[in-house]
Formats: C-alpha cells, structure tokens, sequence
C-alpha cells in the first residue's frame, strides 16, 4: 500500500487547486497517474483505514450482473449508490429518471448490454453486383444477431440493432484467442451520457493475457488494465483498487488462468479539501501486511475437459450467480476506520 499513500503524497504536494464544476468543491489534483501491483504477491487493499471491501465486491458484482438500480445494490451489502440515485439534485431533476432508486443505464448495462446500432443501405432501387453486395451484409448482419428496427422515410436505409455483451466477449476471447489485444469492455457510451446518475469513472478494462514458458516452466497468467478518467484518492481509490483486484481473479479463475498484473490509470487524480484531514490521518499511519482473498469453491472455475463453448456459458452463469459471500479478504488487518462524506 506504500505506493498509494506515496500518489496522496504526491498529489498533495504536487497538484493543482481547482473548483469542480460538478461538485461546486474545491480540490487538489495531478494529471495522468500509474500504480500497479503483482496480485501473485499482494492484494491491493488499503490497511491504513478499514475497507468495507464487502461494499465494493458488492458494488462490483452488480455491474458484472447489468445492475442498474440502487435497491439491486443494496440488496448485494453495497449502498454506494444511494445518493446517486435519490439525493444528486441534478440527477432527480433529470427527465429521464424512472423514479426512486433508478440510477439510468450506468456502468453493468454498458457491460453486459451495450446499445448497438448500425445504418444500412437497402435502396430498393439496386441492383447487380450492388444488390448482391446488400444482400451479403444483411446475411451477415443476421448471423451475428443484428436485427431491423426502422426504415428513414425514404426506405433506402435500415436500422439495425443489437445488444452487446461485453462482458461475454472478453471472456470467449480470453478462451478462444488469447493473443487478442482487443480484449477489452467499455462503459463510456456518448449516446447515454445524459440518461445515467453519474456517467462512469472507470470507464475501461483491458485483459491482457500471457502464455509461455519460464524457467523451464509453462505458466498462463492474467494482467488487468484499467483507466480510470476522475479518481476520487481518499473515497473512490481504495474502492477501486480492490474491487478490480478481485475481478482479474474472478476472470482468471474462470477462464483457465492465473492473476497477475493489477495496473490502474488516473486521468484526473484529485483529493477534496473536505477529505484533507483525512488523508493526513491516513500518512502518520503505517501499512499492514496485505490479506488474500478467498473465492469460494462453489464458484464454478474453468475445467480443461470441458469445451470453449461450456466454459464461456459456465463463466456467464457463475457471474450471473455471484453472491456477496462468495469472496472474503482472509487475515485483512487494518487500522479504525476513517470517516468522509461524499462529494456530491
């Protein structure tokens, strides 16, 4: 954890004042940050304060579940998102907000339901090689689970739309093809912006990951990469740097491979003048040995004598049934808790 409480030293010595236009507060922050972590030897979780880790697991399976409502996260141990969802004034005035708790289609829908859409040609007036070339895309389209949902009034051009799974597809390139540097999930939809409570801050996941042979020994081993756009150091860091540990786990774990590199990217790194005092209780405390986490044995894991197709179904399943309990931080030693509110 030393390498966390050095970012909070840094960007308390090195960072810029700036007013949020959001939170309408104050704060300190540096540009473009790197921390990582060999999860073979360690487990990112602070020890300077006390972790509710099982908030951030919660908070975290439900994202990976397409959760969108602060109650489904509630019931999940996490209460994360309750202001968000009932108290942002911004949010509550927002048009497109069904009602309590509702939180619009923020991290787990981009995830796991991402909405596509495409414009194609269809004139009713081609014909030959034009028609023939049509003809093949809308095959393939169909192929691929593309469906037609609208004509522009002309009816030369066809909507197609389709739900993308993500999460599904970095789990069957993990398995199926490996060396795949587009192995990634993205949660920062344009389009949607406007539609969610708070629009994502760690935005995108990149696997990355690693067969061959070392000292004479076969390993295949997972890296994680994420970027985060506006990092919150004092509340939002230590969220983070677990619950992403704990999801290379996961990911390894059910794809056939080992945990290994955590790296997480700062955009915005900042820490607000109502955390200060805090942050300076946590430097003039020492770091405890790290904990290991445990994933319980009832969480399906990827099997070699199954197929690509059962392990990539198996994967889907077993998120789809995580539970809060399913993961403990065994021998998590840490200091008293420190307490700050949230920025709004």
């Amino acid at each position: 954890m030393k390498q966390y409480l050095d970012l909070i030293q840094y960007t308390l010595e090195n960072g810029d004042y700036q007013i949020n236009e959001r939170t309408q507060e104050g704060c300190t922050g540096v540009t473009g940050t790197t921390l990582k972590w060999d999860l073979r030897k360690t487990y990112p979780a602070v020890t300077t304060k006390e972790l509710f880790y099982k908030s951030a697991f919660g908070e975290t399976i439900g994202f990976l579940q397409g959760k969108t409502n602060a109650a489904d996260f509630r019931a999940l141990g996490s209460k994360v998102w309750d202001q968000n969802a009932n108290e942002t004034p911004a949010w509550l005035a927002n048009a497109f907000r069904k009602g309590e708790d509702d939180l619009g289609p923020i991290y787990g829908n981009q995830w796991r339901n991402w909405p596509a859409f495409k414009m194609q040609d269809d004139r009713i007036s081609a014909h030959g090689d034009e028609l023939l070339r049509q003809a093949k895309i809308d095959n393939q389209l169909l192929k691929e689970g593309w469906q037609v949902v609208a004509s522009d009034h002309t009816d030369e051009h066809n909507v197609w739309f389709k739900s993308i799974d993500q999460v599904k597809e970095v789990l069957t390139k993990i398995i199926k093809t490996p060396s795949d540097r587009r192995i990634l999930f993205h949660g920062w939809n344009p389009a949607m912006i406007d539609q969610m409570a708070l629009p994502p801050c760690h935005l995108l996941y990149q696997f990355i990951p690693k067969i061959g042979v070392r000292n004479g020994q076969p390993y295949r081993e997972l890296d994680l990469v994420v970027y985060i756009r506006s990092w919150d150091l004092f509340l939002g860091a230590p969220f983070n740097m677990a619950a992403t540990a704990m999801m290379l786990h996961l990911f390894a774990l059910l794809t056939g491979f080992r945990a290994r590199h955590l790296t997480i990217q700062g955009g915005d790194v900042h820490i607000y003048d109502k955390h200060m005092d805090a942050v300076n209780q946590q430097l003039q405390r020492e770091p405890l040995e790290s904990p290991r986490l445990y994933i319980d044995a009832g969480v399906r894991a990827f099997s070699t004598y199954a197929t690509d197709e059962e392990n990539i179904e198996g994967a889907l399943t077993a998120i789809n049934n995580l539970k809060t309990s399913d993961f403990v931080l065994m021998d998590y030693k840490h200091h008293e808790k420190i307490s700050a509110p949230m920025a709004k």
